[in-house]
């Protein structure tokens, strides 16, 4: 504060030893200090896609419940179209982008814009890595497939889900069981 006095926190460090308190001085600039809070850094940056994704799936799923209240329901899967697509652009490429890109793709499909949601269903797929993740994917597409009166391919997504032989899934695949039956 140029002229000014002000208590730091290395006098205040000091204070706190001189009353009994454990302190330690590493000065700066330290890497170690540095290091440590861009770790913090990163688990809040996890914990604010976490909770955006969370949020953007509620925003779908209120909607859909909520049908009777047509501007709800626009509001809502506007609200989760980009919070979705946000979050999407965040999250490195693998099963938490295609998580994000299957919720998008779940809203284009209620928004009735079959086409683009078909597009984000087969983008979702690339990185789903999981038997599990890639189960959900493709039987909700087959939804958006019905959705548009494209029978056939529908048909052709869920004959690969029926083909699927639940008896060998690893433990951590075991809810594809689900959108196998």
């Amino acid at each position: 504060y140029g002229h000014e006095r002000a208590i730091g926190p290395g006098a205040i460090a000091k204070r706190y030893h001189e009353l009994g308190g454990a302190a330690h001085y590493i000065g700066k600039p330290h890497k170690a200090i540095f290091r440590y809070c861009l770790g913090l850094f990163d688990g809040v940056k996890r914990v604010r896609v976490d909770a955006r994704f969370n949020l953007a799936w509620s925003q779908l799923y209120l909607a859909i419940v909520d049908e009777k209240n047509r501007e709800q329901r626009i509001s809502g899967l506007s609200a989760a179209e980009k919070t979705f697509a946000s979050v999407a652009e965040e999250v490195e490429s693998g099963p938490a982008r295609s998580r994000c890109l299957l919720g998008l793709a779940m809203v284009l499909r209620e928004q009735q814009r079959h086409d683009e949601a078909a597009r984000k269903f087969a983008e979702a797929l690339k990185d789903a890595g999981s038997i599990a993740l890639s189960s959900q994917i493709q039987y909700e597409h087959a939804r958006g497939e019905i959705a548009a009166g494209r029978f056939d391919e529908a048909r052709e997504l869920f004959k690969s889900l029926i083909g699927l032989d639940v008896e060998k899934l690893e433990p951590a695949d075991q809810p594809a069981k689900f959108y196998s039956n």
